[in-house]
Formats: structure tokens, sequence, C-alpha cells
């Protein structure tokens, strides 16, 4: 064999080799990679063909799971047979209790903290602007939210009480620390017309590179076994969720409006559209523009509800929500953009700005 051809073979097993390597330094499973919890508690994985500004995608724990399981190779060993008393066994069977009841009092406390923050938003607003029904609906459904979560609570501190656990009576308050307020407010649902679907809310507020605030307005799928639970995403900005939340409370209004009249038929009213320049006239089609747009509905049999609409082209994807839940939809849209916009405002500051502050 002559010495180029064997430099040549040996440069080729290197190469494949060197690929080989960097292949099993990054495992791919469904399309994620590089998955890591973050300080957050929650999981996110790297999704291939996505650009680098963007690849980090929530997923679910189940997922991670089978993700760490495949990259380690650690498989749990089985659990060799073992006697156990009654008394263990009972003692056991306590602990899981206690451990599950401790989860959802953490749960119920941490809704309790956002609803009572959601609460006084929107009374302030009320005594800033006036008292209108919208508003005075939104308060009448964070008050319910609110009076069923605190009923949660007492039923799960009175369970909590009849067992003797080693469980730190403070852990609740511990879990609460854990969690982002962003992640506890999912809970607004929304249902697909036309098919048993339904999901919940979950708007994030984020900073993109250029440094200018955004708000990812994701409709989650609760029930879905997939690595990543949401389902779509539309990225707002500050003052195309001011006109959501606008066209929510007028959604309220306008319902009250069609109770009172009586109106029965189907009836469907564009409340807003943006960005303006690629939203079709109101009921046709824009082929090859992108907008989100908020609706009115009245039906037959006269229920009222709100939509939010994503057009893409000469399709729609629609999500609809009770009047109830667009009215505490449009508080929790005041809350993170209240929340997001003050954050954003501390963090681009310059030092001198800062410094004005305190003289």
């Amino acid at each position: 064999m002559s010495k180029f051809r064997l430099r040549f073979l040996c440069a080729a097993v290197f190469a494949i080799g060197s690929i080989v390597g960097a292949e099993a330094q990054s495992l791919v499973v469904n399309g994620y990679f590089d998955c890591q919890r973050a300080t957050n508690g929650r999981t996110y994985c790297k999704r291939q063909g996505v650009p680098t500004a963007s690849q980090w995608t929530p997923v679910g724990e189940d997922f991670f799971v089978k993700y760490e399981a495949a990259r380690t190779g650690m498989v749990p060993a089985p659990t060799p047979p073992t006697i156990v008393t009654k008394q263990a066994s009972s003692e056991v069977t306590n602990n899981v209790i206690v451990v599950n009841m401790t989860t959802e009092a953490a749960d119920a406390k941490g809704q309790i903290r956002v609803f009572e923050k959601l609460l006084n938003e929107q009374n302030a607003l009320m005594a800033q602007s006036g008292e209108t029904y919208s508003l005075a609906e939104s308060i009448k459904e964070i008050q319910t939210r609110l009076d069923a979560e605190r009923s949660v609570l007492h039923d799960k501190t009175v369970e909590l009480s009849k067992y003797q656990s080693t469980i730190k009576p403070d852990d609740a308050d511990s879990a609460i620390t854990a969690r982002r307020e962003s992640e506890i407010q999912t809970k607004i649902p929304y249902y697909i017309p036309g098919t048993k679907e339904t999901g919940e809310f979950w708007v994030e507020p984020l900073v993109n590179d250029e440094g200018e605030l955004q708000f990812k307005f994701h409709f989650v799928d609760v029930e879905s076994d997939s690595a990543n639970k949401i389902r779509s995403t539309i990225t707002m900005t500050a003052d195309e969720m001011t006109k959501s939340k606008s066209a929510l409370l007028k959604a309220g209004e306008d319902s009250k409006k069609a109770h009172d009249k009586g109106v029965r038929r189907e009836v469907s009213v564009r409340l807003v559209c943006f960005p303006e320049a690629d939203c079709p006239p109101e009921g046709q089609k824009l082929k090859g523009k992108a907008s989100t747009e908020v609706e009115f509905e009245v039906h037959e049999d006269g229920s009222t509800n709100a939509r939010i609409q994503r057009n893409k082209g000469e399709f729609e994807e629609g999500y609809n929500v009770s009047i109830g839940s667009a009215l505490l939809l449009q508080a929790y849209i005041n809350h993170v953009l209240t929340t997001g916009v003050q954050e954003h405002e501390m963090g681009s500051a310059s030092t001198e700005k800062l410094k004005e502050m305190f003289k």
C-alpha cells in the first residue's frame, strides 16, 4: 500500500471518529438535545433546526427523566422483594399522603398569593378609571377563584393536622418560593371549538437579544404526552398586550349588552387586530400575512365568548374562552404586563438614572 493511500485512510478514520464523538456528546431524543434543569426548577432542551437564540424550549418532567436515563445509561434497578410489616406499610402510606397534601397545599397557597395581587390591581384600576361592568365582573371572578383556593388550603391544612409526620410545617412556603408566578397562573382555560380539546394560558415575559421587552403568549396542552406541551405561541409587544387586555374587557361589556338585548343569532365581531398592516378585512383572509385578533362571539343559544385567533395566511388557528375566563385573563395580562415593564425598565436603566432615584 502506498504512503498516500495509507495517509488518506488514516485521515478518514480520524474524521469518522470525530463525528461519532461529537454526536455522542449531544444525545438527540425526538429532536431535542442538551436537556438541563434551570435554576427555577423547570426543565429545558435545545431543539434541532431552531436558531441558536431561541433553541431553549421547556419540556415536561417525564420527558426529562427519559432523556437523562438515555444519556447516562442508568436504568433503575428492580426493587428486591421485601417483607413489609403492617406498621411499616401504614407509615409509608401516611408519608405519601402527607407529601401529596403538602404539595397541594403549597400550590393552593401560591394561587392565593397571585389572586390577591390580581384583586388589588383590579381594585386600583377601578379606583383610577371608575367602575365599569367588566372591571366589576373581573373582581367577582377573581374573588370566586380566591375563595375556592382558600377553601382548598383550609381543607388540606385540616387533613394534614390528622397525621404525625417529620415534614416541617414551613414546607409549603418553601415550595411556593420555588414556583414562578407565570407558571402558577397557567390555570385560565381555553377550548378549541368543534373539538373536545382544552388547555391553559401561560404568558411569559422576556427580553430579546436586541433588549426589547416581549411577551410569549403560550397555549399549553396540559393533557399532551409530548416533550413540549406548548401547542402554539404568539409573541406580542407590550403595546399589543395592552390592546389584547382592552379587547377582553370590551368582550365583557359586549356580553352584557347581548344578554340584555336577548341576542340569539350567530354573530362574530372583531375587537382588535395587529399588526394592522398585516390584518385582512374582517371575515376575510390575506395570503402570506400573519396577524393576531381578538373577537367577540354570540351563538344561537344566547351564549357568548371571546376568541383569540392567529391568522396564518389563509389558515386560522382559534382558541375560545368563556367571558368569565376572558375577564380573568385580562387581569392576568395586566399583572404580567405591569411587572414585566417594571423589571425591564429597572434592568435597562443606566447607573446615573438609578442614582437619580435616591437623590
